[in-house]
């Protein structure tokens, strides 16, 4: 019932809902598009420096890879290279949005060198530096 002299702001609640919802449902699908992408870096950080010092101790390089793309996204590629004085881990790993965000696909570029142990064999099974990139069979939990 309007008065004289008074507007009627029935239905602007529901208006500026309409307006504001949409912006905070963008706000929230980046927010939680940041946080996963910073935890799938520390995964990978996590499993690169697993990998260095499994591959400095003289593991089999295969075990190392393997276990490594295990933890990491799927299209991860690791290089590998162990001299007597140091074993040197480069990771490179995609990490992409759901198709549906119009958010930015990145790509993490690490690395690891720790020196390796004087027991850890010289020459691995494997030519070394070797990039092998990840399988979907290998993929695990991220």
């Amino acid at each position: 019932m309007n008065r004289p002299g008074h507007r009627d702001d029935q239905g602007t609640a529901t208006a500026e809902v309409a307006v504001a919802l949409p912006a905070l449902v963008a706000v929230v699908a980046t927010a939680l598009w940041g946080i996963t992408a910073a935890a799938t870096r520390l995964t990978c950080l996590d499993a690169l420096h697993t990998a260095a010092r499994s591959a400095a101790r003289g593991e089999p390089l295969s075990q190392v890879r393997t276990r490594a793309l295990r933890a990491t996204p799927p299209g991860t590629v690791l290089t590998i290279t162990r001299t007597p004085d140091s074993t040197r881990l480069t990771l490179t790993a995609p990490f992409r949005p759901p198709s549906r965000l119009p958010l930015p696909a990145l790509t993490f570029h690490l690395t690891a060198e720790t020196p390796t142990e004087p027991t850890a064999p010289a020459f691995p099974e494997a030519p070394s530096p070797a990039a092998f990139p990840v399988s979907s069979g290998l993929r695990g939990a991220s």
